[in-house]
Formats: C-alpha cells, sequence, structure tokens
C-alpha cells in the first residue's frame, strides 16, 4: 500500500483506481536494482521505466511519485553494496527519507510543484 509514505511518493488517485498503489513492492525493486547496478545505471534504469518505456499516466502506477520512489530505492540499494548503510539501518533510513515531512520528501515536493 501506501500508508507511511510522504504523499509525493504515493501514486495518484486514478493510479490506484486502475490498479497500482503498491508503494513497497515498487519500492524495493528499485532497491534491488541499486544494490546490484549501482546509482548510475539504476536512476537510468528509473528514468527509461517510468518515462520513456512507460509514459507517466499511461501505466498503472506510473506517476511522477514513482518516478521520485524509485530514485529513492536505488539510493538505498547502491548505499547497501557499498556499505554506507547497514541492513540494521534501514528501518530509520526508511523514517528519515520517505515519511511525511521529511526533507527529501520536501526536497521532491518543490520540484513537483514547480512543473
Amino acid at each position: 500500500g501506501q500508508d507511511g509514505y510522504a504523499s509525493i511518493f504515493q501514486d495518484p488517485p486514478r493510479a490506484i483506481q486502475a490498479g497500482g498503489g503498491n508503494q513497497a513492492r515498487h519500492f524495493w525493486f528499485y532497491v534491488q536494482v541499486g544494490f546490484e547496478s549501482g546509482s548510475t545505471i539504476g536512476d537510468l534504469g528509473v528514468i527509461l521505466h517510468e518515462t520513456i518505456l512507460n509514459r507517466p499516466g499511461q501505466s498503472v502506477g506510473n506517476s511522477l511519485q514513482d518516478l521520485y520512489l524509485g530514485y529513492e530505492g536505488v539510493e538505498l540499494g547502491s548505499q547497501l553494496s557499498s556499505g554506507e548503510i547497514s541492513p540494521f539501518s534501514i528501518g530509520g533510513y526508511l523514517m528519515i527519507n520517505l515519511s511525511p515531512g521529511s526533507s527529501v520528501a520536501n526536497y521532491y515536493e518543490q520540484i513537483y510543484y514547480i512543473r
């Protein structure tokens, strides 16, 4: 579901009505991509998947919110792979970065509302 995520990381209502809204699954997919591929290739994968290959708004669960959540998943995965973050710190990382009011959420909200 979408519980616990800042609104900027939640699928919009149209995506949920079409069967989207599984943000945890979406996020953890990108954690795996970041872990195995690193941040540069992982971010390129996010961009391709969320824009060019599946343009936002034309596929279930595709949205700018998913793009931003994908970037954060890749970041966590690459930090886990490099040892910057311990697996025991993942819960804290999620709370600090993805919850409502977090500085990361605020950053993406500014970008989203500028568009």
